[in-house]
């Protein structure tokens, strides 16, 4: 199931900010690489379905957005792994 009119609302307004941070699209030539906001759109939908279902709250799915953020600005590392998001440090 698609998300409703207002859900898509809100992931676009997330997604609109990722777009304006550096690294978010890497250009390479002719082309466009967006990994990073490909995964961060992912959790946003995951979250979004979630709260739906009524299983996660608003607050834990502030939390997601927060590692979201992070992640897109290059502070955290995100990845999924059978159906669950990882977070952890950046190796320096």
């Amino acid at each position: 199931m698609g998300l409703t009119p207002d859900e898509e609302i809100k992931r676009k307004e997330i997604v609109d900010w990722a777009l304006k941070q550096d690294g978010t699209l890497v250009r390479d030539g002719n082309s466009i690489s967006a990994e990073r906001l490909f995964l961060a759109n992912s959790v946003i939908i995951w979250c979004i379905k979630k709260m739906r279902d009524e299983e996660l709250k608003p607050a834990e799915a502030q939390g997601y957005v927060f590692f979201m953020k992070k992640y897109i600005l290059g502070a955290l590392d995100l990845f999924w792994e059978s159906g669950i998001l990882y977070v952890s440090a950046v190796d320096e």
